[in-house]
């Protein structure tokens, strides 16, 4: 059996060892710490043998938890964005990853660990509702000149899948040409499917009829 180790007056971190407690109830030693947030809490000698620097992983003192204090915006709508933009390009198991990292969508350098450079490049969310991070040409990376903050229509025009059509001379998406019309998108939608372009695409048709010549 090796020698019991005395943890008392030892400092890991933010954490100084006050003194042997008592065992849990499966005969782990603890030993009462103090942390420089303040707070007191009992570390194992596993704990402790693995390096323990802070009483939990919400302390103010953690390496993240002092980033997100410098700015004060972890419970922003930016700093999700941030977060979520980089879960999509960075993190292969993130559902979204395929779409962004999986094909070469990337985060300009300076952004990827620096929230506080990212947020000075696109600034404060509009007041929108639902306005989110928009990339302008939707095959290139998340960087300057190619970022904006987006209402969910311009999210929705300028995806990969967006149809378009000519209409009254101009190629629109057809959110724009119900909108134009005044009339519901899923119209517009279910005339082009059937193969209806032009005006024909906002102009009542009866079911069942071939497209005009």
């Amino acid at each position: 059996m090796g020698r019991k180790v005395d943890w008392t007056g030892v400092t890991q971190g933010s954490l100084t060892v006050l003194s042997e407690y008592t065992a849990d109830k499966f005969g782990n030693v603890q030993w009462l710490c103090r942390c420089t947030c303040g707070a007191e809490v009992y570390k194992t000698n596993k704990d402790l043998r693995e390096g323990a620097k802070y009483c939990s992983n919400s302390c103010a003192n953690t390496v993240n938890n002092r980033a997100r204090a410098k700015h004060g915006m972890w419970k922003s709508k930016e700093y999700d964005c941030w977060q979520g933009m980089k879960q999509r390009c960075l993190n292969p198991n993130s559902s979204s990853y395929a779409s962004y990292g999986g094909r070469g969508i990337s985060i300009h350098p300076t952004w990827v660990d620096d929230f506080d450079a990212f947020l000075a490049y696109v600034g404060k969310a509009p007041d929108t509702p639902r306005a989110s991070l928009d990339r302008i040409d939707v095959n290139g990376n998340y960087e300057p000149n190619n970022v904006r903050w987006a209402t969910p229509k311009q999210q929705s025009n300028n995806r990969r899948v967006t149809l378009t059509a000519e209409y009254m001379g101009e190629t629109l998406t057809l959110s724009d040409i119900a909108q134009r019309a005044g009339i519901p998108y899923h119209q517009v939608f279910q005339r082009y499917k059937r193969g209806l372009r032009g005006e024909q695409l906002t102009t009542p048709q009866k079911v069942g009829r071939k497209p005009m010549e």
